[in-house]
């Protein structure tokens, strides 16, 4: 039986769908704040794009053209030291209990990268095109390694992959 790799992108989408769905039932309602976002004649498209867009910042068409070919793709957050990225200051460590005391003391996000563990500073995840005020960052505890909440998680994971930070998945049959 072929192994099957998840697809953050798919739960993303999803999580769009039904932010979506609610967003059209409140501007239905007559929401003051649903109909500011989408009009005095809601369209189920702009609320997907808007949706979308707040979280991916990606418009619907593209975030779910990335999820059809994302099925064999991954996050590789090690990717991210191969763009120029020296002008940041990152702290590198040989054990995740160091890193993480690090992460504690002074904040940043920690990734893991080979058999070692980095933080970097909240600059270096704006310059990869990354929100480092989202606030998926704190569900996580800013720990990508170990991250505390799975849904945020794939979340951010999704965001990493449209920022360009992936690489294609192979399936054992």
């Amino acid at each position: 039986m072929p192994e099957t790799t998840p697809n953050p992108l798919a739960h993303l989408l999803r999580e769009v769908r039904i932010r979506a769905s609610l967003l059209m039932k409140r501007a239905h309602a007559c929401e003051p704040a649903a109909v500011a976002r989408l009009g005095p004649t809601p369209k189920r498209r702009r609320a997907l794009d808007l949706t979308a867009q707040e979280m991916t910042a990606s418009d619907y068409r593209s975030l779910g053209a990335r999820c059809k070919t994302a099925s064999g793709t991954i996050a590789d957050p090690t990717l991210i030291f191969e763009r120029r990225v020296s002008a940041f200051w990152n702290h590198w460590f040989a054990d995740a209990q160091s890193a993480r005391a690090h992460l504690k003391a002074h904040g940043g996000a920690l990734f893991p990268y080979r058999s070692q563990f980095v933080v970097v500073q909240p600059g270096l995840l704006a310059a990869v095109a990354l929100d480092p005020q989202d606030p998926d960052w704190d569900r996580i505890g800013h720990d990508w390694s170990e991250p505390r909440d799975a849904d945020a998680f794939a979340r951010l994971n999704a965001k990493l992959i449209i920022a360009g930070f992936s690489r294609e998945v192979h399936h054992a049959s």
